[in-house]
């Protein structure tokens, strides 16, 4: 009954929101938009959030909110797993950005969210410690094992902690998360092998992904994987094996740590030990197993928000992560040459 009524009020609110945008249609801003369709996506209203973007898509006679209605449009098919659609919208408001002049607005770096590196390697060694305790075998990975091998500590530049298990013990390790304080995130889509939480406290957040053994190939597998959508769409990660662990000494007790960092590192990162903070590691990841449907999702969403936010040198950065993958595209050979000439054209004083 709580869930009916929480649904129920989700979808009274984004009709309440969708009347008022549509009266006034004319001062409708790009974060605007962005609410409502949020406020759409948590009442289910797919159909109905749909129909009223492709009118004020065909309102509008604005190069930026076009391209923000054709993104909107992207996100709202991914969120159904329509993963093929998602991308199409996306490459639309691609060939908007391409085919039209604007001008850049600023080319001031956009200010980072502060990261308590102290604070997260704190909870990070007590949480490993209190899973380790409970039999969990888990251990740092991604941008936490690149900060604790290449530096001694968490990158200051960081935003959460990663963490990883094996899947035999992923439901284990949610459960003592869980006991542990840690509240979880709720996502978009439920994925199989990954999980995000919360310290109510100090809000720092941690990610939880899982690995499993591929029977195939053998190798050790990891990324992003969404319940319900075709295995070849799925962000897949190849990492060596076999996997060895050790456990090491930490103020918080004994925890599990990766006996072989490097080979680990190498695999994901490449040359890891030459910083490099414009590295996504959801597009770049030297292991992917292909530039799938789902890396495409991130990767096109991600760089339409950054032009969005007027963030043009990270939009032209992750637009040359993307050529990576697909170096021959005439779309994104347009974008990239889109973004370098209109940052060759702004002003010295912006």
């Amino acid at each position: 009954m709580k869930q009916e009524t929480t649904q129920q009020s989700a979808k009274q609110y984004f009709h309440t929101l969708t009347s008022k945008l549509t009266k006034n249609y004319d001062q409708l801003k790009e974060k605007d938009a962005y609410l409502w369709a949020c406020a759409g996506l948590a009442a289910g209203e797919y159909a109905k959030i749909t129909a009223q973007i492709q009118v004020w898509t065909a309102q509008t006679r604005s190069t930026y909110m076009t391209i923000a209605w054709l993104r909107l449009l992207g996100v709202v098919h991914w969120r159904q797993q329509q993963l093929p659609e998602a991308v199409a919208q996306f490459q639309n408001a691609f060939s908007v950005l391409a085919k039209n002049d604007w001008t850049v607005r600023s080319t001031a770096t956009p200010s980072q969210q502060y990261f308590d590196a102290d604070l997260g390697l704190d909870l990070l060694w007590k949480t490993l410690a209190a899973l380790a305790a409970e039999k969990v075998t888990s251990f740092a990975v991604a941008g936490t094992l690149l900060g604790l091998t290449r530096e001694g500590r968490l990158l200051p530049h960081d935003k959460d902690l990663d963490i990883g298990v094996l899947a035999a013990q992923f439901a284990a390790a949610d459960r003592v998360m869980k006991a542990i304080g840690w509240q979880r995130t709720d996502l978009y889509h439920d994925f199989v092998n990954f999980s995000s939480y919360k310290d109510p406290k100090s809000k720092m957040e941690i990610d939880l992904c899982s690995y499993a053994t591929d029977d195939v190939s053998g190798k050790l597998l990891g990324g992003f994987w969404i319940d319900g959508i075709p295995w070849e769409w799925q962000r897949v990660l190849e990492f060596p094996m076999p996997i060895s662990l050790k456990q090491i000494q930490t103020p918080a007790g004994a925890v599990w740590h990766l006996s072989n960092p490097d080979a680990w590192l190498t695999a994901l990162y490449g040359d890891w030990r030459t910083p490099d903070t414009e590295f996504d590691t959801i597009i770049s990841a030297r292991n992917l197993r292909s530039f799938s449907l789902l890396v495409q999702c991130f990767a096109y969403s991600r760089i339409l928000l950054r032009w969005l936010d007027n963030d043009i040198p990270r939009a032209l950065s992750l637009t040359r992560q993307v050529l990576r993958h697909i170096p021959e595209d005439h779309l994104f050979l347009k974008v990239e040459k889109s973004f370098t000439s209109a940052l060759l054209r702004v002003a010295p004083n912006g």
